[in-house]
This record gives structure tokens, sequence and C-alpha cells, in this order.
């Protein structure tokens, strides 16, 4: 068996459908020892490209996989306000900065 590559994301940055494909830009967070480590600088380091059934099915993993973390008390809901659902890990709220997504 071959090994697979692997890269860490922490995030996604964008998301975008282009050309019947789903496009995921993810990033992770840099290194500058100068930066505040509140806000460390973001390094886009991968993009997904995605058929629309590729996405679906992808879309379904990441479903059961937030459902079993979220029975096992790993995330949890956060109500913000009554339009905008977040979830929190470890009691931080995720952050999304993404224009597509903006409502």
């Amino acid at each position: 068996m071959s090994e697979a590559q692997q890269v860490y994301i922490d995030g996604i940055s964008n998301i975008a459908m282009i050309n019947s494909n789903m496009r995921i830009d993810c990033f992770s967070f840099g290194v500058d020892p100068q930066a505040d480590p509140e806000s460390p600088p973001v390094e886009e380091n991968l993009r997904l490209v995605l058929s629309p059934q590729g996405f679906l099915r992808a879309y379904e993993v990441f479903d059961r996989m937030f459902k079993e973390m979220e029975s096992r008390g790993v995330i949890q809901r956060n109500k913000a306000n009554a339009q905008e659902e977040n979830v929190a890990v470890a009691g931080e709220p995720l952050q999304n900065n993404s224009p597509n997504f903006n409502a």
C-alpha cells in the first residue's frame, strides 16, 4: 500500500463553483515571530477541486463526522443570534472570513 500525501490545514478560506467544479481554497497559519499571536499570518496551502458529486459525498462524510463529534461532546452548537449559527470547539467560536458566506 502506498503512503498517501498528507497536508495539514487550519481551515477553508474560500469556496466557489467554477466551470461546474467546486474549488475549495485551504489555509494554514504561518509563523512570523513579529506578528501578533492573536492573528497569525494566513498562508494558502492547498486547493481542492471536486465535481458536484464529489462535493456532495464529502459533505455527507463531514456531516456524519460532525454529528459524531457533537454526540461525544467534542464540539457544540452556539447560538450567536437568531440568524447565525456557529460551532465551538473547546469553547472557541469559529470565524468564517470567506466573502462567499456573508449573507
